[in-house]
Formats: structure tokens, sequence, C-alpha cells
């Protein structure tokens, strides 16, 4: 057994070298119960739990670095030993590592461990274990862990194999030092680049090219530049750094893309920019003259007094109907293209002039109105105040029975009979008009009774001018 022992010290060795080339987190201590199964190991049924034997153990654990401690337990247990019934006691010192899956105030840590141990047994001698095992910590408060560990522990005595349980509470002692795994005397808590080597003026991060901007904010780490320009280098100092500036050796505005500005025309716009260098102009039009201001050069503004859109040619379309005010006979109200920018009359609008034609009636041979007439006149009044952009023909009628010149006077006055009904609701003389054409224009066949009735009418026909 003897011959183990190099490789224990060698174990300890290193684990202790280890620790003195990383920076120390917190130490602790851990005290805890055992539970040890020698039997069911070693040839026994692992059914069978009456052969736990019990102890405890007391352990320095010590940070190395964030995913690994060194444990160091020493315990005391009753050991029984496989085929005896007495129990024998058994002291022992272990070196182990737990290698952890560790985050800053993390709740939960798990572990795997590994190790080896001396064990000395009343009457037996000294024997060596290697233990794994899996353990976790569980924070309860601030410094302190609840413990759970199970270890299989190997031995180089026959039948000394073992399981081993323990439960436990772990508390963190001394000051400790923060965590620093990128040894730049920043502790990790407060390090923005914990991984790289930096400088405590920069909250641990590096300033490669050393011109006082860290590199995770430097647009130009490897060049020397300045905080103004974002670390990166700016030849002629106009604030305009070189990787962006057209003109990086001579001064220029920001707005001129660093270069200086040439203005032969005085209008503030650079040549190199300007469309009319030679003549003054606007910003909006690139340098030529824009009276109305809509971005549109005046030689190109078929309406340069008013702001209009490049697509009507500068001309504008008050009513975004997408027909241009200078053809649109409704500017202001949408309208549709084919109705040269005027709302469609709608469907049931158009239905109630043409029920008007026959639906307006006169007293036999005469022009007064019969009074169902009025509500339909009623109607149409209100229609045209609906669509106030359209006009109103009205138009007379009569079938042929009769002196043309007769029927002629006729259709005029029962035209103007309607005429004035409407004025009297409110609609504009100037948006009407009214004539009489007798028996000229027929709609319908003359030869039938029918015919006849129908072509004595009075019709109302709205339309844009």
């Amino acid at each position: 057994m003897i011959k183990y022992l190099p490789l224990c010290l060698f174990m300890v060795c290193l684990t202790l070298k280890i620790d003195a080339q990383i920076p120390q987190n917190k130490n602790a201590i851990k005290f805890s119960v055992l539970w040890a199964d020698y039997v069911n190991p070693n040839g026994g049924n692992l059914s069978d739990y009456k052969n736990y034997q019990y102890g405890f153990s007391a352990a320095y654990a010590r940070n190395l670095a964030s995913f690994v401690n060194l444990e160091l337990p020493v315990k005391v247990l009753n050991s029984g030993v496989k085929g005896q019934s007495s129990n024998l006691f058994m002291y022992g010192l272990d070196a182990q590592l737990h290698f952890q899956y560790y985050k800053p105030n993390q709740a939960v840590v798990p572990y795997l461990l590994v190790g080896a141990g001396l064990n000395v047994i009343d009457t037996q001698g000294l024997h060596i274990e290697f233990p794994v095992g899996l353990g976790v910590d569980l924070r309860l408060f601030d410094r302190g862990y609840l413990n759970f560990q199970g270890e299989y522990r190997f031995s180089n005595k026959v039948d000394r194999k073992s399981m081993l349980l323990g439960v436990g509470i772990k508390y963190l002692i001394g000051k400790g030092k923060s965590m620093d795994q990128d040894m730049d005397g920043v502790p990790d808590s407060i390090d923005k680049c914990p991984n790289i080597k930096g400088l405590a003026a920069f909250d641990g991060c590096p300033d490669t090219d050393g011109d006082g901007v860290p590199d995770y904010l430097d647009k130009c780490p490897t060049v020397k530049g300045s905080p103004a320009t974002s670390g990166c280098p700016d030849t002629d100092g106009d604030g305009i750094p070189d990787l962006e500036d057209k003109c990086p050796n001579e001064k220029g505005p920001i707005s001129n893309n660093g270069c200086p500005i040439k203005d032969r025309d005085g209008d503030g716009i650079d040549d190199i920019l300007d469309k009319c260098p030679d003549v003054f102009g606007s910003a909006t039009a690139r340098g030529c003259p824009d009276r109305d201001e809509d971005g549109i050069a005046d030689s190109e503004d078929e309406c340069p007094d008013v702001i209009g859109l490049r697509e009507f040619q500068g001309c504008p379309d008050t009513d975004g109907d997408g027909v241009e005010d200078r053809i649109d006979r409704c500017p202001k109200v949408p309208g549709t293209k084919a109705n040269k920018g005027c709302p469609e009359i709608e469907v049931k609008d158009k239905q109630k002039l043409e029920l008007a034609m026959q639906a307006v009636q006169f007293e036999l041979g005469k022009t007064v109105l019969l009074p169902q007439s009025n509500r339909v006149l009623d109607d149409i009044a209100d229609i045209m105040k609906k669509y106030p952009d359209y006009s109103l023909e009205i138009s007379g009628h009569t079938d042929p029975s009769g002196k043309r010149e007769t029927n002629t006077k006729l259709s005029t006055n029962r035209a103007k009979a309607c005429y004035n009904y409407l004025v009297s609701k409110g609609i504009s003389t100037g948006r009407m008009s009214y004539a009489g054409y007798g028996p000229d224009k027929p709609r319908y066949d003359n030869s039938t009774d029918q015919g006849r009735i129908l072509n004595r009418r009075v019709e109302f026909n709205m339309y844009v001018k």
C-alpha cells in the first residue's frame, strides 16, 4: 500500500500548485453526517441496506478557480467489515478535487469529484482509497449551503470498496478575493471583459492601441485615434474619422462628407453636389432655383409657384385622388380618373334620377306640378347637395300629338317648373339649366299608347363641367 503514497502526495502538491497560481475566492468548512456501506459493493445484495454504517466528517475547502475546488475531508466511521459482526472504527483523510458548474449568485452548484485518501482501521492498519462521485451545493443564504454528496470508493485492500453518502452544511469563511480569471487585477464581478486581460481604468477591458478608448468601444482598435472619433484617426482634425471622411487630408463639414465646401454661386451647396453651380438655388432642388420649394427645380416644374408632386411635373393634387388639379373637375373632393377627378354618383342616386323621369307629374296639359311630384324633386335636391361639384341639366319632352310649337313650349315650361322648385330648395341657379325639346327626342315608340305616355317626361342629367 506504500506504493500508492507518492500518487496521493503528487495529487495534493498538484492542487496546491494550481491554487498558488490562481487567485483565491472564498474558503469554506463543511460538516457532514455520513452513511457507509461496505457489504453490498463487495458482493452483497444491493437491496440490503441493513449494513449501512454511520459517522461524520469535517472538511476544509479551498476555491482554486470558478470551476474547481480542493477539499480536504477528515472522517470517522464505525466501519463494518464483510463477514464480521463487530464494528471497527475507521479514520481517514482525503484530498478531493470538485469540478463544479458555477456562476456568480448561482443557487444550485452541482459538481463531480475525484480524489485519493488514506484510511486507518482499528487493528487492520493503513490502506488507500480512491473516491469518485457526484455532489451538489444548495445555497441557503449568502455564505451557507446545504450539501449532498455520494461517493464510490475503490480500495487497494480486499473487501474494502464502499459506497459513502453524506449530508452536511457548507459555510464560506474569510473575506476571500473575487474571481479574476484573466488575472488583470479586476475582479470578475466588475470586469466587463473577464476572459481578456485589460486595464482597471476600462473596467478590465484592453486598449490595444493605447488611445484611451477600450477595444470594445473602439471602431479602430489597432490604430491609435481619439475618443471624439470612437478611437479612429482623424488626420485633418475636422471631427470626422478618416474611414468616413471623403477628404481625410482637408477639413470639411460632416454635411459635405468631410470635404471643404466650394460654392461659386454662394447658395451653401458644394459645387460638386450643385446641379446649378452658377445660379443661386435651393437645397431642396440640389442647388437649382425652386420658388415653391417642393424639391423640383423651376426649370422642370410646370407649376413653379405651387407646391406639387414630381409625378405631376411639380403640379399639385390637392385631394390626393391621383388626378392633378389642372385637370381635376373636383380638385378638393377625391374622385376617379374616369370621372375627371370627381366622385362617381352612387347607384342608388342614379336610380332616383332615372325614376324621376316618369315620377314627376303635371296637371293635364299644364305646367303645374302635382303634389306627389314634390317628394321626387326633394330627393333630387338632396342629391345635388350631396355632390356639390356636379351640375344639373333639366330637359322636358312630349309625344308628337298636337302642334309642335305648342309641345315645345309646354316641355320648356315644365322643365322650368322643376328648375324653379329646386331653386326654392336652395340649389344654386349657377349649377342648373333647363330646356324643352317637344317631340324631337323620343326614347320610346310613339306608334303605341304606352310609348307615347313614356315619351311625355322630364329628364334630370347630372354632369361635371
